[in-house]
């Protein structure tokens, strides 16, 4: 049963590729980017990269991606890293399911991940990072469960991969009260972290700070996460129920409390956090149902029935790329602009396609190393003022060759690229001729 669980879950992650070979989520062409960077330098040079990539991402990623250009294309190593990391983190589940409970609830815990809408936006969104730190949490819990050696190599793998999951990672060490891992953890946070203070903490301290309170991080809010969660949730809390009757599950608890939380209030990068929410409340769940439908068989079908039927309607509702198959294209084709050439991002829901596929220098909004020559009040009056003369001025700032790119996505702004300084490139390019 495992095994069909398993195509299950590979199933409908592969069905939005049968009818697009555009990588999903928004940061693909940003790890792109990350990865054409790193194979320009020695493998010991990361920190050589641009501040605003080491800030991002921590260095695990990059050396993945490193190793993999040498033997394939950056491009080619997107679609198949998303998978990658979704099967290792159903197999860490599976694995500490399987040793911490009993084969019962292991099923219905990996039942409960393949349905879930949120873990299925979670890797729609190409967080894969996320997805990996969060694989090598469960890795090193199973492993110490069969008290084997191996537990000691996933503690630098998350601290280097994810900052917010070795942050619920820490938690869990604290919790289990076990000294030796603490120090792992310390001592590998140290070494990177602290030598690299302006590019990695410093960044992450000041977005907490100025974003607690208030959602912040890129998913649901915790209201709509919940909702997606109501096929498991009833089973979430009656597995906390049967847990604290039994006294068992103490440390999955806490995590879920923990995890709920920081949505809750609104701290650090809030709603990137309730994928652990999820996943916890999934264990639970996972739990609870094993006991539930034990005492009750003749709900088994039902209730898979109606899972496969919420799992099938969100999956084709929100299953498409965020760009289309023409606009790609169209951004690839900007390579062919003069060497050296700028594209300028009017909208960041464009940045990673541009950073990723364009071949050329990007100026983005609030993003990025080229950010440098407008402030946040000049970019609202480009994007807001409808004066010319304003709009010209701002432009003539910027280094050139210069292209514009404006993509069906965008949200509305004032400004139009008519006039003679303004030379229709392509549908959606256009380039900046006045000097």
């Amino acid at each position: 049963m495992i095994i069909l669980i398993f195509i299950l879950y590979l199933l409908i992650r592969i069905y939005p590729y049968i009818f697009s070979s555009i990588p999903l989520g928004y940061d693909p062409g940003l790890y792109l980017y990350l990865w054409q960077k790193y194979s320009e330098i020695p493998v010991f040079h990361f920190t050589k990269l641009s501040n605003w990539l080491i800030e991002v991402y921590p260095p695990l990623i990059a050396v993945v991606g490193k190793i993999g250009t040498i033997f394939f294309s950056p491009e080619s190593l997107l679609i198949p890293f998303s998978f990658i990391a979704s099967v290792l983190l159903f197999v860490s589940i599976y694995k500490y399911s399987k040793i911490e409970f009993d084969k019962k609830t292991s099923f219905w815990i990996l039942f409960l991940l393949t349905i879930s809408a949120v873990q299925y936006k979670f890797w729609w969104w190409y967080y894969v990072k996320n997805i990996l730190a969060i694989s090598f949490i469960f890795f090193y819990l199973y492993f110490d469960l069969i008290k084997s050696k191996w537990k000691w190599v996933f503690i630098p793998l998350v601290v280097l991969t994810h900052q917010p999951t070795a942050i619920i990672f820490f938690i869990i060490l604290i919790f289990k009260k076990k000294i030796n891992p603490i120090l792992v953890f310390i001592l590998t946070f140290v070494s990177y972290y602290l030598p690299n203070y302006e590019t990695t903490i410093k960044p992450f301290l000041q977005s907490t700070v100025t974003t607690v309170g208030e959602a912040s991080g890129t998913f649901y809010d915790l209201s709509e996460a919940m909702l997606l969660m109501i096929p498991y949730l009833p089973l979430t809390i009656y597995g906390i129920y049967l847990s604290i009757k039994r006294k068992t599950n103490k440390l999955i608890i806490k995590m879920t409390v923990i995890s709920f939380l920081i949505p809750l209030f609104g701290l650090f990068l809030s709603r990137r956090f309730i994928p652990f929410f999820d996943l916890f409340a999934i264990i639970l769940a996972g739990y609870g149902a094993s006991t539930f439908f034990a005492k009750n068989k003749k709900f088994i079908i039902i209730y898979i029935v109606i899972s496969f039927i919420f799992m099938g309607e969100y999956i084709r509702d929100n299953s498409k790329p965020l760009i289309l198959k023409d606009e790609l294209n169209e951004i690839r084709l900007l390579s062919d602009t003069e060497e050296g050439s700028y594209i300028l991002v009017a909208d960041n829901e464009y940045t990673p396609w541009i950073y990723g596929y364009s071949n050329r220098k990007t100026i983005a909004p609030g993003f990025g190393e080229n950010d440098v020559y407008w402030r946040f009040n000049e970019w609202t009056k480009f994007w807001m003022s409808n004066n010319r003369n304003e709009e010209i001025k701002l432009l003539k700032k910027l280094p050139k060759p210069l292209y514009i790119y404006l993509g069906d996505n965008q949200r509305q702004i004032r400004f139009k690229p008519v006039g003679s300084c303004f030379e229709r490139y392509s549908w959606h390019v256009y380039k900046f001729v006045c000097n």
